[in-house]
């Protein structure tokens, strides 16, 4: 029996494959990433997109979607958790605060107006309009 990416069935067949290739293109990408000296997130984010292209429209895609959820994102938020200098994150916080609040308050004021959207033209009729309405007839 041929294995590949695809012949993986309902009975779990071909899971040493997808194993194998999902190593294989992890590693290639990370000693890539690494020889031509690009930082790890780049790396990570180059990896994401060959794994996503590779699997996504076969039916291996849950059981990748489901390691990557599982083991990379806290994995990764781990390893970057333990390489962050905290002192410098929080200096640089306390330095720009001004732009950071600023940063913070316009995404919660875009969120707030989000949600205004759908509620605005109900209240008030046909009298607000999100665009401008040409008749053309």
């Amino acid at each position: 029996m041929e294995h590949n990416i695809d012949s993986i069935d309902q009975n779990g067949s071909g899971r040493l494959t997808l194993w194998r290739a999902l190593v294989i293109i992890s590693s290639v990408i990370a000693v890539g990433a690494k020889l031509i000296g690009l930082e790890d997130i780049v790396g990570a984010f180059l990896c994401g997109i060959a794994v996503n292209q590779l699997f996504q429209h076969g039916p291996a895609w849950d059981k990748v979607a489901f390691l990557g959820k599982s083991l990379f994102i806290h994995g990764f938020s781990l390893v970057i958790g333990a390489t962050m200098d905290l002192p410098a994150f929080v200096r640089g916080l306390l330095v720009r605060l001004p732009f950071v609040v600023g940063i913070v308050g316009a995404l919660c004021n875009g969120k707030y107006a989000a949600t205004l959207g759908p509620i605005l033209p109900q209240q008030f009729g046909s009298k607000i309009a999100l665009s401008p309405v040409v008749d053309r007839g």
